[in-house]
């Protein structure tokens, strides 16, 4: 039996093409696509969807949270482990998920990104900007494997 793949998304984002994609709770990137109503024969309820889902890449131990896709087809995504990464759509394929940000600097003190939780990409300029929500280091409970937020 199978398991299912969308579990636990903290969000959904879109590609250029408009293909939709969103980052389970195990940290695998996933595309919905063919998405459609419930057949609800007679009664018009449209509130159930139905779609295919695909596991495309897996993004490493963190927790992700947010994610958005640059004109290249890049997903930037937030990590609370990690910071801010990447991973790179090219041919049709995801390839490794590289680090962007784990420190920042204000004046001459270096911070640690502990905990980035939205980002956004400036459709113009191409820049990343992103929001980190504490300063306290984040990490899963080692039997429980729940995260100590």
């Amino acid at each position: 039996v199978a398991e299912p793949l969308l579990i636990g998304p903290e969000t959904i984002f879109f590609d250029s093409s408009g293909k939709m994609f969103a980052i389970n709770e195990r940290s695998n990137l996933i595309s919905i696509t063919d998405i459609r109503p419930q057949d609800s024969g007679n009664s018009g309820d449209q509130s159930v969807m139905y779609g295919t889902v695909k596991e495309e890449a897996y993004l490493g131990v963190g927790r992700q949270l947010s994610g958005k896709f640059d004109s290249r087809g890049c997903l930037y995504f937030s990590d609370v482990i990690v910071g801010l990464a990447r991973i790179c759509n090219k041919q049709g394929k995801f390839g490794h998920v590289e680090q962007v940000c784990s420190r920042v600097r204000r004046g001459d003190t270096w911070s640690s990104v502990n905990y980035v939780d939205d980002i956004d990409i400036d459709a113009k300029s191409g820049h990343v900007y992103f929001t980190a929500a504490t300063d306290t280091l984040v990490d899963r409970h080692p039997f429980s494997r729940q995260w100590d937020l």
